[in-house]
């Protein structure tokens, strides 16, 4: 908000809300709001109205594996009591979604997630599955104070969740991005979008992209975590229609979307 407004595509104000779904409805009802979105709480059916401006950060889900525990591999999860954040929130909903698709059955654990990281230091549940921007803080204490075993999704669980599922991609973490951990990690994701009105005008949009990517450095400019804002990833969102002018932006900038 503060970078749209000093940018003159303003002003823009940060308001709190009760997360992507509520921003997706408040958008899609009134032509003059932006919203920050998860594609994986998406569903175009019910907002008809709103339109992707651009990519802002990926969500990666993956998970934490208790200590002296034999759980390499998603898999090894089945019959495993595995902390999933709170009942119906989007953590939980995408890893009964991944469990179904490789064949397995975890008994799912609903809490906070402050309080799933107690519970597997306690023994109470044997992984934490997350999703949030890398690293994640909780996994990262957990592997600092030996708790836990920092784990990706296997290959076959990714291809069978992101062909399912449209909102979903994969996404590497690189090595030494956790205590612990040597190797990469293979991961899901779903990506964070600004959304818009399809009423807004042309000319805001416009403006708004142009404050985002007119040469500056967003993870500078915005905050750390947009170290991938960037227009080269606007490709990544396969779920809600861009903007007429956000398609007009990108393709000026030889970046196909659709």
């Amino acid at each position: 908000a503060r970078q749209l407004t000093r940018a003159g595509a303003g002003p823009v104000t940060a308001l709190e809300s009760a997360g992507s779904r509520a921003n997706l409805a408040a958008v899609n009802a009134d032509p003059a709001a932006l919203g920050l979105a998860i594609l994986s709480a998406a569903d175009t059916s019910r907002t008809p109205n709103v339109r992707a401006l651009l990519p802002i950060f990926r969500t990666c889900y993956h998970f934490a594996a208790a200590s002296g525990l034999r759980i390499e591999s998603f898999g090894d999860l089945n019959a495993r009591r595995v902390g999933v954040g709170p009942e119906g929130g989007p953590d939980a909903a995408l890893f009964a979604e991944t469990a179904r698709g490789a064949l397995i059955f975890p008994v799912a654990v609903h809490d906070a997630p402050e309080a799933l990281a107690e519970d597997i230091v306690d023994g109470r549940i044997d992984a934490l599955w997350l999703g949030a921007p890398v690293p994640i803080p909780l996994f990262r204490d957990l592997a600092q104070a030996g708790e836990a075993a920092i784990r990706g999704v296997g290959a076959w669980e990714i291809a069978r969740a992101t062909s399912a599922n449209p909102r979903l991609s994969p996404a590497i973490l690189p090595a030494g991005l956790y205590p612990g951990q040597t190797g990469t990690l293979a991961v899901l994701a779903a990506w964070n979008v600004l959304v818009a009105h399809q009423d807004l005008p042309d000319s805001r949009a416009t403006a708004i992209l142009r404050a985002v990517f007119g040469g500056g450095d967003p993870a500078r400019d915005i905050h750390p975590v947009a170290v991938e804002t960037r227009a080269a990833n606007a490709p990544q969102n396969r779920v809600i229609p861009f903007h007429p002018a956000a398609l007009r932006f990108y393709r000026e900038m030889g970046i196909a979307v659709r």
